[in-house]
């Protein structure tokens, strides 16, 4: 990218497109209820076949445009400037810039803005994650994985996999998830042990 376009791009992203339209003249109101606002064409004089009479200039905050449906087309924050005062585009964003009090990112901005946009966590790996620590502790897990309560207590923990956005919430749930599991398989083996010896105690050799 040259510095031309970097400044093009910068001023385009960042200056209202409702400033650009005050300071070359063009009244826009501070608050627009719909999703544009149109009014009379500032070039409508010049380029306009009933000399700029009729609004045909709509003003668009969400994409931070502007549009002429008479005659003069599609304007960006930069290129409506430029336009208006007859200047070169890469001049005119450095002004616009400066007229906002605009300063460039630093690098520790740079680095917070790319950890922001970190990727969220993959749900599957930590699902796999949980079913593993279960098979670890009990050895016979592809059989016990089946028990109701298993089942369902499994089923809960999964569940919450839905809350899980940050790394901090990827620890939370998996130690909770892991304390959970290890209580009801727990639980399990001791009924399980208690069923046998009741058995045994019915059915004496």
């Amino acid at each position: 990218m040259t510095r031309k376009q970097s400044f093009v791009a910068l001023a385009n992203e960042h200056v209202d497109i409702r400033l650009v339209c005050r300071w070359i003249g063009l009244y826009v109101p501070e608050e627009i209820m719909s999703r544009s606002i149109k009014v009379r064409c500032p070039f409508g004089d010049v380029y306009h076949i009933d000399h700029g009479t009729s609004p045909s200039f709509r003003v668009y905050p969400e994409t931070n445009s502007a549009y002429c449906f008479a005659a003069c087309g599609y304007f960006t924050p930069v290129w409506l400037a430029a336009t208006a005062w007859n200047r070169e585009t890469n001049e005119v964003a450095a002004d616009l810039l400066n007229r906002i009090n605009y300063e460039p990112e630093s690098i520790s901005q740079l680095w917070d803005k790319a950890r922001a946009k970190e990727p969220p966590p993959d749900l599957s790996y930590l699902s796999l994650a949980l079913k593993t620590y279960c098979e670890r502790i009990d050895s016979e897990w592809d059989a016990h994985q089946f028990d109701s309560s298993i089942a369902k207590t499994l089923g809960r923990c999964l569940a919450l996999l839905d809350r899980v956005y940050t790394p901090d919430d990827v620890q939370e749930w998996l130690s909770c998830g892991k304390v959970i599991m290890r209580r009801v398989l727990g639980g399990c083996d001791e009924r399980r042990q208690g069923s046998a010896q009741a058995r045994e105690l019915g059915n004496p050799t």
